[in-house]
């Protein structure tokens, strides 16, 4: 039997704990970097105070230097929070907070180029499942929307409950670069060539499917939808 094309293979799925693995030593050494770095610029300013243009210089530095000290941080804890023992199994997990805690670190992830507003839902929105594949959920169809949409986009995720069962995630993407078969391209990864994005829609795609959720994909050219419809816990 063919196997689908949705279906991450052994193969794949080990390269991607590789990087995992090897993206969170990284992590650290960037972090350790950095942190080299800003301390360096500041000196440099302090002893330049009379020129301008270094005090400038090294300003810009510091600015851009501690947003990406503070991503690194951030990211390191967030994979702390999240790691859990193997045999703690299903448990649930309040959308909204999920949302607020992922809005600390999205924008500087995603960078300059884009913008995005969070509006996680007001009520208590609870859904089953593991906490680290929603969050893989939410993470996969932000950066996939910011890859298909090219050097700049709007985004706008927003959670909500629809009834007492169900419960929606929608993101909507306004870029000039999105091309009119963009809504395609997420309901058929599969026949992307370009690798990262493939792997990155189909592991998006896996994780919805492992929290029963609907993913549905709408859009023309410069502006796309992405709604996943999940299921509430009783």
């Amino acid at each position: 039997m063919t196997r689908p094309r949705t279906e991450l293979s052994l193969e794949e799925v080990a390269r991607l704990v590789a990087l995992w693995r090897l993206s969170t030593g990284t992590a650290h050494a960037i972090n350790n970097a950095l942190t080299a770095i800003l301390g360096e610029a500041s000196y440099l300013r302090d002893e330049r105070k009379a020129d301008p243009e270094v005090t400038t210089a090294c300003e810009s530095i510091m600015l851009e230097v501690d947003r990406c000290a503070r991503l690194t941080r951030a990211l390191l804890a967030r994979r702390r929070a999240t790691v859990a023992p193997a045999s703690a199994g299903a448990v649930e997990a309040d959308l909204g907070r999920l949302l607020c805690e992922l809005q600390e670190i999205l924008p500087d992830a995603l960078g300059r180029r884009y913008t995005l507003r969070v509006e996680p839902c007001r009520d208590l929105v609870v859904v089953p499942g593991p906490v680290a594949t929603l969050e893989l959920l939410v993470l996969g169809i932000v950066q996939s929307a910011c890859s298909l949409a090219g050097e700049t986009a709007t985004l706008g995720l927003r959670a909500s409950a629809i009834d007492e069962e169900r419960a929606t995630l929608l993101l909507r993407v306004e870029a000039p670069g999105l091309a009119e078969d963009a809504a395609e391209r997420v309901r058929a990864p599969g026949s992307l060539e370009d690798l990262a994005q493939r792997t990155l829609l189909l592991a998006t795609r896996e994780a919805a499917a492992r929290l029963e959720a609907k993913l549905v994909a709408r859009g023309e050219a410069g502006r796309l939808e992405i709604e996943v419809t999940l299921p509430r816990e009783e």
